[in-house]
């Protein structure tokens, strides 16, 4: 008897651990089954031939296909891979190596059950037994379509400022710290007079100043290294023997953590400012030339005299400069007032500004100003000239001028990129900020009311209903926050659909403002019914949003006893629907960005309302959708009336029947 109760509690004892360990492996297999499904974007399982035996939900969803559609075949022929034969092949390759032990990863393009086109990071990765024998394949997928898309924009922004900075007039270059040249556009490479960069790379700026200029030079890169920035105008000597006068700006060149690396330098040439002087004395071979270099000339060359009277004329301008004005050399020799209907209203005080300075102080003119073409119109124009004072006391510069319309068009790009990515960081951040509160406030009230609870529970107290009743308005909060995020994440994404049908758009209105009455049964809602139903094919429950967005907005600004008026009518082929409030109104300037996701306003009113910004962005979508339009009327302090018109036919490209 006692051997069999040994046996017995030994047996029950078993019985005991299978138990534990069966709940442990199912536990453990629940684990792996969630993980599987929620920490990998596309995921699944295959068996060494290539079979196809499991698949996540999000691999799944990416081409709308359900587990008996797509399990038992082989990995190739699953939508995912069958629009391009090419890619078959590959994978089928990659299959073929994991089976034999290797991890295979490739980048790969594919298209969703929308036609959207993806880029994903496709890796196959084999996982063996403890005998270290291959039984399962592993294949991941990660989309990096943002990311390719965002590689491809920096490498568009980065060659447009090169582009910038190769057609610059001016030397562009960086200095290393024992001053040897790394970089250097092509006016640099000219003013040194090499054939290229690789030329002067690593040779030392310092060694094509002139002796006397040495010191000033050395104590000027010394300043820079140390954080200053510095100017200096010096002379060089090219790489073949001329000299030139040239006046540098420059500025330390610091890393991403703020090292000085070296100095960035701007340099123009002022070799004709030095040798104004000069001028004089050579100006008649000079025009006997100019017609000769005017041919080869990348820019328009040009003369201008003015006398002390302030009558001007053209002594000479090249077949170019009478390109961009359209105007002959006839026109202007003896008279040039011609000239001053060309320039662009806007710029004409600028320009006679920049010469007058040019000869009060007899400085080099330069200027950057619009002209008018009659064949092309507006153009852009970048002119220099030298001023040299005759005996009569004239004034005539010499110059020349090149169009930099192109260029200021680039520039105006990346200044527009600029103030785009500026404005999406500032909205970005201005979110999170709202998120965070707007999303603390119901999380701090439900853990409140739970703490209240438990502490009820732990006095052998049962909460009331009313306590629990009061978890309802936080929940209903956050599910709102939450189901607001979403709609703009899949409106954004263009995944959601209309679901259109003939609806009697008054009695959707009646439907939106009884809800609203038993809400906020003090407010007035006033609406004068057509007797006439108004009919359109729409999606009730998003036009029902709609409504129910702008009655919430016009219910948070109107003063309790202010009315709020809705309204309906008729139009060619569409009908209109407005809401009407009596708040603060809004300025004009913000009015243009309130349907835009996140915006609010900057009213004591809107400061005060809780919420993300999303609703009159979501709304927009919504009527656009439907191909509507959406709007505003306000004026400050005397109230708002928010619209949109619907076409009363749906748009069957944006629905589904």
């Amino acid at each position: 008897m006692a051997l069999f109760g040994q046996i017995f509690s030994r047996l029950v004892q078993q019985i005991r651990i299978r138990r534990r360990s069966g709940a442990a492996l199912r536990e453990s297999h629940a684990l792996l089954h969630v993980l599987f499904e929620e920490s990998f974007e596309l995921a699944g399982l295959l068996t060494p031939d290539g079979v196809l035996i499991k698949v996540n939900q999000r691999a799944r969803d990416f081409i709308g296909k359900k587990d008996s559609e797509l399990l038992g075949k082989y990995f190739w022929e699953t939508p995912w891979w069958t629009h391009s034969p090419e890619l078959q092949e590959r994978l089928r390759a990659a299959i073929k190596a994991a089976a034999g032990g290797e991890l295979v990863r490739f980048e790969s393009n594919h298209l969703d059950l929308h036609g959207e086109l993806f880029h994903i990071d496709f890796s196959l990765k084999p996982a063996r037994d403890k005998h270290g024998k291959v039984i399962l394949l592993i294949p991941e997928g990660r989309d990096i379509t943002e990311q390719k898309r965002a590689q491809s924009e920096l490498k568009a922004s980065a060659q447009r400022l090169r582009t910038i900075i190769e057609t610059e007039p001016e030397c562009v270059k960086v200095v290393g710290l024992n001053g040897e040249i790394q970089e250097m556009n092509p006016a640099g490479i000219g003013m040194l007079e090499a054939s290229s960069l690789e030329e002067v790379r690593n040779l030392k700026l310092q060694d094509f100043v002139t002796a006397p200029h040495q010191a000033a030079f050395r104590s000027m890169r010394e300043r820079v290294l140390k954080g200053e920035s510095g100017e200096l105008q010096f002379e060089i000597t090219g790489m073949k023997g001329t000299k030139r006068w040239l006046e540098t700006h420059a500025v330390p060149l610091r890393d991403e953590n703020g090292q000085i690396r070296g100095l960035l330098g701007i340099t123009r040439d002022i070799t004709a400012h030095k040798a104004s002087e000069k001028i004089d004395q050579q100006r008649h071979e000079l025009e006997r030339q100019l017609a000769t270099i005017a041919k080869t000339a990348p820019g328009a060359l040009c003369s201008l005299r003015m006398k002390p009277d302030g009558s001007i004329s053209m002594p000479y301008v090249s077949p170019r400069w009478e390109e961009y004005f359209q105007l002959s050399q006839a026109d202007v020799a003896q008279d040039a007032s011609a000239l001053v209907s060309r320039y662009h209203p806007d710029d004409l005080e600028y320009i006679n500004a920049s010469v007058a300075e040019s000869a009060k102080n007899m400085t080099d003119w330069r200027a950057e100003f619009r002209i008018l073409n009659p064949a092309r119109g507006t153009i852009w124009i970048e002119g220099h000239s030298t001023p040299v004072r005759e005996p009569d006391g004239s004034i005539i510069w010499h110059g020349f001028i090149t169009e930099i319309t192109q260029r200021k068009r680039i520039a105006a790009e990346l200044l527009a990129a600029k103030n785009a990515a500026e404005l999406a960081a500032k909205t970005q951040a201005e979110f999170l900020n709202i998120a965070a509160h707007e999303l603390r406030t119901p999380i701090t009230s439900l853990s409140l009311i739970l703490q209240l609870a438990q502490k009820k529970i732990e006095k052998g107290e049962v909460p009331t209903p009313a306590t629990l009743n009061r978890l309802r308005a936080p929940a209903d909060r956050l599910s709102a926050l939450v189901a607001d995020l979403l709609d703009l994440s899949r409106l954004e994404r263009g995944i959601i659909l209309l679901h259109p049908k003939r609806t009697n758009v008054v009695d959707l209105i009646l439907e939106c403002i009884e809800e609203f009455k038993t809400h906020a049964p003090a407010r007035h809602f006033h609406f004068e019914k057509p007797e006439t139903p108004v009919d359109a094919e729409i999606d009730p429950t998003r036009i029902y949003q709609v409504l129910s967005n702008f009655l919430d907005n016009a219910i948070k600004y109107t003063p309790e006893q202010g009315p709020i008026d809705v309204a309906i009518s008729s139009l060619a082929g569409k009908i209109r629907v407005s809401v009407t409030d009596r708040g603060a109104g809004i300025a004009e300037q913000q009015q243009a960005h309130l349907f835009a996701p996140f915006a609010r306003g900057e009213s004591n009113e809107v400061i005060r309302t809780s919420g993300l910004g999303l609703g009159l962005s979501i709304s927009r979508k919504i009527v656009e959708l439907h191909g509507g339009a959406i709007g505003v009327d306000s004026v400050e302090g005397q109230g708002s009336t928010f619209y949109f018109e619907l076409p009363r036919k749906a748009l069957l490209s944006n629905t589904t029947k």
